[in-house]
């Protein structure tokens, strides 16, 4: 009996910055599970998935069928822009990404 070589998957682990945490100066923190940025940012985890292909949020993910993790500083921020309790819609995210943009090209923190 042989032991069974490990080959990796192509692709993972992958890991990329989303555009919240690159406007918002956020390089690390926390990763948490769908679940629990469910919880705090009122985001399905489809819209999650999907906002994460898009490279909108960050996510880290060791391998195919392995839990998706995510930012927590930066499911902090979405949560902020949570309206009346009501999740943000990726306009109104792309929107205030625009505004971070605008507010970094000139000069201003927030």
């Amino acid at each position: 009996m042989t032991p069974r070589e490990f080959k990796p998957t192509p692709g993972y682990p992958r890991r990329h910055l989303g555009q919240v945490a690159r406007v918002n100066g956020i390089d690390g923190g926390s990763w948490i599970t769908a679940r629990a940025a469910r919880l705090i940012t009122g985001l399905d985890i489809k819209t999650l998935a999907h906002w994460e292909t898009l490279r909108v949020i960050s996510v880290t993910q060791d391998g195919p069928g392995s839990p998706r993790l995510y930012l927590r500083p930066e499911m902090d921020v979405l949560a902020g822009l949570r309206s009346g309790g009501v999740p943000p819609t990726l306009r109104q995210v792309r929107q205030y990404l625009s505004q971070r943009e605008e507010q970094h090209m000139r000069g201003g923190s927030q």
